[in-house]
C-alpha cells in the first residue's frame, strides 16, 4: 500500500492516541496509592482529652514513606461530629503521629487524607472513645490495625482496559483501509441507487 499523507496522518494520530490512553493509565497505577493503618491507639480514650494516634503510611502498602501530607479525619456516628488533624512525621520512616481531641463519647469510625497519593481501600476498626478520665469507669483496650486491603481500584484498571481497546480498535479500523477484493462505491453512486 503507497504511504499516502492520509495513511501517514491517519497512522501518527492512532499512534499518538494509544500512547496518551497507555500514558495516562500506567501514570494512575505507576505509584500514586498508598496504604494507611493506625499503629498504636491509647488503650481508653477519653472524651475531651488530647490522644496521641500512631498512623503507619506505605506506597503501595510495602514501603514505608514519610515524606506524604497525612490527615486523620474522624466522625462520631451518633452525633455526626467531625474532628481533624493533620498527621506529622515522628520515629521511623512510614511513622506518622496525629494529635486529636474526640469532643464526645461513643464510636468514632476514621479515615485518612493524603495530599498525594490515592488511599486504597480499606475497612477500618472504629475507635471506641468512653467518657472523660474523670468520669470515666476503666474500659477494655481497643485494637485498630485492621489488614490493609492489597490491589488497584477494579473500576479504574476495567476503564483503562476498555479505554485503550477503544483506542486501538479506532486506530485499526482508521489504519486498515479498504479491504482488498472489495468495489470502492463513490458517495454520489450510492446516493443514485
Amino acid at each position: 500500500m503507497p504511504r499516502t499523507p492520509r495513511v501517514v496522518r491517519l497512522f501518527t494520530t492512532g499512534w499518538l492516541a494509544t500512547v496518551a490512553v497507555l500514558m495516562l493509565t500506567t501514570t494512575a497505577f505507576a505509584g500514586g496509592s498508598a496504604t494507611a493503618t493506625i499503629a498504636d491507639v491509647p488503650p481508653d480514650p477519653g472524651a475531651g482529652e488530647e490522644q496521641v494516634i500512631g498512623i503507619e503510611v506505605r506506597q503501595h502498602g510495602v514501603t514505608p514513606i514519610s515524606w506524604e501530607q497525612v490527615t486523620f479525619i474522624a466522625r462520631n456516628a451518633e452525633t455526626g461530629e467531625v474532628v481533624a488533624a493533620d498527621a506529622t512525621p515522628e520515629g521511623p520512616t512510614g511513622h506518622y503521629v496525629a494529635r486529636v481531641t474526640f469532643p464526645s463519647a461513643g464510636e468514632w469510625s476514621y479515615t485518612f487524607q493524603l495530599r498525594d497519593l490515592v488511599l486504597e481501600p480499606q475497612a477500618y476498626a472504629p475507635i471506641r472513645v468512653g467518657p472523660s478520665a474523670a468520669v470515666a469507669a476503666p474500659q477494655a483496650p481497643t485494637t485498630a490495625n485492621p489488614a490493609p486491603a492489597a490491589g488497584l481500584d477494579p473500576v479504574l484498571v476495567a476503564g483503562g482496559l476498555v479505554l485503550a481497546f477503544l483506542v486501538g480498535t479506532l486506530a485499526g479500523s482508521m489504519l486498515r483501509g479498504p479491504r482488498p477484493g472489495r468495489e470502492q462505491v463513490p458517495a454520489t453512486r450510492l446516493a443514485t441507487r
